[in-house]
């Protein structure tokens, strides 16, 4: 009895860490008065639409994608994603260490700047 509540309890921390291997993420971008703007949003090259552009990113730590924004009339933007911990995976790696390989991952909001030209 006490083997199948340990396999239950590894079982039930692996399926948790498997819902929290991914994030979903929205590209808010805004001029610098503050000002919605609707510009392209690029990660790792590929076009995930206007912003406000929502896409799933991996939460795996070794996951660094290059976020790019462009919009005529405003200067280019480059850089990486603002990074949080994600609390639910690092409590699971107490369990189930492999969890600690998704403890990691973007923010749910990301904000840009783009200055004018």
């Amino acid at each position: 009895m006490k083997r199948f509540m340990v396999l239950g309890a590894l079982a039930g921390a692996l399926f948790l860490s498997g819902c929290v291997a991914s994030s979903q993420v929205t590209f808010n971008v805004q001029n610098t008065k503050g000002q919605p703007v609707s510009a392209k949003v690029f990660v790792d090259g590929e076009m995930i639409g206007d912003s406000p552009a929502v896409t799933k990113m991996s939460n795996g730590v070794w996951n660094d994608p290059e976020i790019r924004v462009t919009k005529d009339g405003f200067r280019p933007y480059r850089s990486g994603v603002v990074k949080e911990a994600k609390v639910a995976n690092v409590v699971i790696g107490f369990i189930i260490w492999p969890a600690w390989l998704w403890c990691y991952g973007p923010k749910k909001q990301q904000y840009v700047i783009l200055e004018d030209n």
